[in-house]
């Protein structure tokens, strides 16, 4: 209906007044205003003067719910581009008559639209961030919290303002969208303390209040994704916000959050976050026993209605595209069509080398996607791990879906084959595992591995080492390494039996991921740990803990050998992290 009236309206445009675009802006086209296209738009404002523009947003504000998301994110990107273009006449005297504010103009030249913008076209707008606060959406202030040139992550004052404008608003799932920016932009945890402390207050003030009416799911959702960033700050007396009664499941998904956090913090500094974790596993609730860690697989689901209703199909057709056009079409658009299904192994390869049109391709789309790919998809990952990636930086989900999608339907027989595990872990899935998920991780720690083939996940995980952030290696740790080795049902426990010594025993299990594992923990897992034996794999933290549990303070042959360590490598890097590590011990002595 829209199609066929705007054919009939389009050529009397020009002869418009402004009555007329009032008229038909906010009155006569309204009831079909949800389906006014990008095209339609971009042709409706190439002349128009700013007044009649405005009109234009209002109406299109006045039907944005009733808009696709799609839809609302296209005409977003025309609204903006005209922005840009015409920059000059919208900010000119004219058409900032009674605007007086960065916010004001934002309502005036994108309305609700400003909300979908993103923030980086807002930057390019000249918009200040912190001047049109309360127009900004919740990820839209995350990222501006997070943008380097803002120094807004820095600044305790600055983020006390933000979060309190989140936390004012009605839309109570602000305050979990603003945290879901946090997690796709895969920050560890934020470095600032004082800034930490003030967004861990503001927060759990006010979800305090929710805590007795959350389900465990709840629980999981803040303590285990939304909050991970903040942990760091968490101290025994914040537990007094977390009720006392309970359920067990929601004891368990607490203590599990603040334990995964603790594992992936750098040495010293979740000290205050391991005390907490202490005196929770102090007090369960009554009939509770603080759970063993384990590792989980959570399956996604796939709603393929509901996936595809806002995805545009016509663009692709019913024809598998050309070679040269293939990378034109997003991965969602592949998976909602019937084109994929018809796909060849070497299409898969070139879908796999391009720059998804939209980078945030989610697990869903992608377990959809190779779901319907699954006849050529082994073939496909063959071919592809074997070109040269070094350059590309893996797309974040491919490698969940893959692991529902094949790795969690290997056979028993399957994951004690070396030969199998390694073609898969060293040959298809070595693109991807630098992007290893902590879902992933975690799923791949319950596997039914012998020790040999677990080792053969290790030293794969261990040769793309290099190419992960810090952050990730921590997680390669915490939710594979010592997950599986810690598992009480390893007919070899902690993979012992075929080691030669501590260090033997380090390399094969451990691999580059064994300097972030604490003394303790080695102890634990091997009551035969002889540490000096392997002191060349100690990382210079975890010498300073063998340096005060072993009485080598009181040694000159044994701290020569912790000097020698040393002084392999960046001998001033290593003594600085091995001494703060030293003196941040209350058992450390001169």
């Amino acid at each position: 209906m829209m199609n066929r009236t705007f054919v009939i309206i389009a050529p009397k445009l020009q002869e418009f007044a402004a009555p007329d675009w009032e008229v038909w802006f906010t009155v006569k086209l309204i009831t079909i205003l949800p389906s006014f296209t990008a095209e339609m738009l971009l042709e409706v404002t190439a002349d128009v003067n700013c007044t009649n523009y405005h009109v234009i947003v209002e109406g299109m504000g006045d039907v944005f719910l009733e808009m696709t998301s799609t839809r609302r994110q296209e005409i977003t990107r025309v609204l903006v581009e005209r922005l840009k273009e015409f920059a000059v006449q919208f900010n000119s005297p004219d058409c900032r008559k009674d605007i007086g504010s960065d916010a004001e103009w934002l309502d005036i030249n994108l309305g609700l639209f400003s909300k979908v913008a993103n923030y980086t076209d807002l930057k390019e707008l000249n918009i200040s961030g912190l001047a049109a606060l309360e127009s900004l959406s919740p990820d839209q202030k995350a990222e501006l919290l997070l943008d380097p040139s803002t120094g807004a992550i820095e600044n305790v004052t600055v983020v006390k303002e933000v979060l309190s404008s989140i936390l004012k608003s009605r839309d109570e799932e602000q305050l979990e969208k603003f945290f879901e920016t946090f997690v796709e932009e895969n920050i560890t945890y934020i470095t600032n303390a004082g800034v930490r402390d003030a967004i861990l207050n503001l927060t759990l003030a006010a979800l305090a209040p929710k805590f007795p009416l959350f389900q465990t799911s709840d629980y999981e959702l803040w303590f285990q994704i939304n909050l991970v960033v903040l942990l760091a700050s968490f101290r025994p007396s914040v537990l007094v916000v977390i009720p006392a009664n309970l359920t067990c499941d929601s004891y368990d998904a607490v203590l599990k959050g603040l334990e995964n956090a603790l594992a992936v913090l750098p040495s010293g500094i979740g000290v205050e976050l391991k005390s907490s974790i202490g005196e929770l596993r102090q007090s369960a609730p009554e009939g509770c026993t603080p759970p063993r860690p384990v590792g989980v697989c959570e399956e996604t689901v796939v709603d393929e209605v509901r996936l595809c209703e806002s995805v545009n199909r016509d663009g692709l057709g019913s024809q598998v595209p050309s070679s040269d056009r293939l990378c034109d079409f997003g991965i969602s658009e592949y998976a909602c069509s019937s084109v994929a299904s018809s796909l060849s192994s070497g299409d898969l390869v070139t879908l796999l080398t391009c720059k998804q049109p939209n980078s945030t391709t989610g697990a869903e789309a992608w377990k959809l996607f190779f779901q319907k790919v699954a006849g050529v998809l082994e073939v496909a990952l063959s071919a592809y791990s074997s070109t040269n990636l070094s350059d590309r930086q893996p797309e974040p989900h491919v490698l969940d879906a893959i692991g529902e999608v094949k790795v969690n339907n290997f056979s028993a027989t399957q994951l004690t084959d070396v030969s199998f595990v390694a073609h898969w872990f060293q040959g298809r899935l070595r693109p991807f595992l630098p992007a290893a998920s902590k879902d992933f991780l975690s799923c791949l720690s319950s596997k039914n591995f012998s020790c040999d083939t677990y080792q053969v996940v290790v030293q794969a995980l261990s040769r793309q080492a290099s190419l992960m952030e810090v952050g990730q290696q921590r997680l390669v740790f915490a939710d594979f390494v010592l997950l599986f080795l810690s598992r009480d049902d390893l007919a070899d426990p902690a993979c012992l039996a075929k080691t030669t010594s501590s260090a033997d025993w380090l390399e094969k299990n451990f691999g580059n991921f064994s300097v972030y594992a604490t003394l303790e923990q080695l102890q634990t897992l091997n009551a035969n740990f002889s540490s000096f034996e392997s002191l060349t794999l100690l990382s210079p933290s975890q010498v300073a803990e063998l340096t005060l549990s072993s009485g080598a303070l009181n040694s000159t042959n044994q701290i020569d050998a912790v000097f020698d360590r040393l002084e392999d490598g960046d001998a001033f890097k290593n003594v600085e992290e091995f001494l703060t590590t030293l003196t941040a011990k209350p058992e450390a002595s001169q």
